[in-house]
């Protein structure tokens, strides 16, 4: 399914719309500025997705960010959050899967004792994914974040909404 035209701000409307890989590049690389960038950032999201999806079995990711939207200035990363199919599965997975889903997520506050440092936050694909998940009964905290519009300095703008794609597995 295709993803709708941008609006007259450069986002997409208000709403979910389910997409394909090919659908996201469609839109978010073809039809938007500083195309280099966004090839890479595409890349890195293809493989992060399949990387989830080898450990989620069934699932939905909901893309978004500056990625997604039409703008002069070059997105930093994709935004991504993660739905499992199967909580339960998950949760009762050997210990390697899990750790492997750790590292795919994004990772705040975190103290490294060897070499010592800490990093307020590192992110999976070389800092080119920004990437959580969703716990059950959490999708309509993500759904607000990710429909929310900001400013360039990353203040909201009141009364604006946003779509983002969803992509299903």
């Amino acid at each position: 399914m295709a993803l709708p035209a941008w609006d007259k701000s450069g986002l997409l409307p208000p709403g979910i719309y389910q997409a394909e890989l090919p659908d996201i590049y469609e839109r978010f690389v073809l039809d938007a500025p500083e195309r280099e960038r966004r090839e890479l950032l595409f890349g890195a999201l293809t493989t992060h997705l399949r990387l989830i999806q080898a450990i989620v079995p069934a699932g939905r990711a909901w893309v978004n960010g500056s990625f997604c939207a039409r703008v002069a200035r070059p997105p930093h990363d994709v935004d991504v959050v993660i739905h499992p199919g199967d909580w339960l599965a998950l949760q009762g997975a050997p210990p390697a899967i899990r750790a492997s889903l750790y590292g795919l997520i994004t990772l705040q506050g975190v103290v490294i004792t060897v070499p010592p440092a800490d990093l307020e936050r590192l992110q999976p694909m070389g800092g080119a994914v920004d990437a959580f998940v969703c716990y059950p009964g959490h999708e309509h905290i993500w759904h607000e974040r990710w429909a929310k519009v900001t400013d360039v300095d990353g203040n909201v703008i009141t009364g604006k909404k946003k779509g983002y794609a969803e992509v299903v597995w």
